[in-house]
């Protein structure tokens, strides 16, 4: 992608547009394993994954999608959750899964991915988002928190096997 072209972002408009994200789902929990995630998907986890966001779409969720020169270059999936009962049961914007072709950084796709689901959110009367990011991530967490984002948890963890 080149300085002059442009990208749209859009919803799927169906669930039959999820398989397109697939390459981009397994480059982006590629690029979290290389980052120190432990947890690592097994064979079939994009099948789940796919079968866990397809009933919710419109309604519960949203795929968020990022074309440039008719080909897909980001995704962006975001989710509304229930806030545990101790801590209101308010409904919370979730942010699961965020992918930019490596060629298509530095143009803002990132950006325009995350407000799309901003706003979307505000549309669900949510007035709360939440995302993970891995602590290693420089970029992401600098896109986030340039965004308005801020930190707010660190997960720690610990291999017991």
């Amino acid at each position: 992608m080149t300085p002059a072209e442009t990208f749209a972002i859009r919803t799927a408009t169906s669930a039959d547009e999820i398989p397109r994200v697939e390459r981009m789902w397994l480059a982006l929990y590629e690029l979290q394993r290389q980052q120190g995630m432990q947890m690592v998907p097994p064979p079939g986890a994009f099948a789940l994954w796919a079968s866990s966001i397809k009933p919710t779409l419109g309604r519960f969720g949203q795929l968020f999608l990022a074309e440039g020169s008719g080909a897909l270059i980001g995704f962006l999936a975001a989710r509304v959750r229930s806030a545990p009962p101790w801590f209101g049961g308010a409904t919370v914007g979730f942010v699961s899964e965020v992918w930019v072709d490596p060629e298509a950084r530095g143009r803002r796709v990132g950006e325009r991915l995350v407000r799309a689901a901003e706003e979307w959110f505000r549309g669900q009367g949510i007035e709360r988002a939440e995302l993970q990011v891995m602590a290693t991530n420089d970029a992401a967490r600098a896109l986030y928190r340039r965004l308005g984002w801020d930190d707010e948890l660190l997960q720690m963890t610990r291999r017991l096997a």
